[in-house]
């Protein structure tokens, strides 16, 4: 799958392992790879076998859930409990402690979010 999207996005027309180009969209009905990064979510159920892959999250969710970004980063003052799950060391209890929180007070560092956590103890002065 991940072979898909690459040749989805880049310029050439050569294929990867188990990858589609042009040609192969064609021949399945498919609108032709873009051959440019992804610029929304949703673009990502064009790629070859990502519509089906992704059949279990509605349009709402897949827009909540994947970034076309570059650059992964969370803000977990407004990321979904799913995305938040997505996180090292989280499990459901930690997702809901983070969602009531934040709802009193954001998190204003990753320090504070890992200290909330009990993941780092906060820095003594000397």
């Amino acid at each position: 799958m991940l072979n898909r999207l690459l040749d989805y996005q880049d310029e050439d027309d050569l294929y990867r392992l188990n990858s589609a180009e042009a040609d192969a969209y064609r021949k399945a009905g498919l609108a032709r790879p873009t051959n440019r990064p992804l610029t929304t979510p949703m673009e990502l159920t064009r790629v070859m076998g990502w519509k089906a892959a992704l059949d279990f999250l509605s349009p709402a969710e897949i827009n909540d859930a994947i970034s076309v970004d570059t650059v992964s980063m969370v803000n977990v003052n407004t990321a979904s409990a799913r995305v938040l799950l997505t996180l090292a060391g989280m499990d459901q209890e930690k997702v809901d402690r983070v969602m009531a929180f934040r709802k009193l007070q954001p998190f204003l560092t990753d320090v504070s979010f890992n200290q909330f956590l009990g993941r780092m103890q906060a820095r003594r002065s000397p």
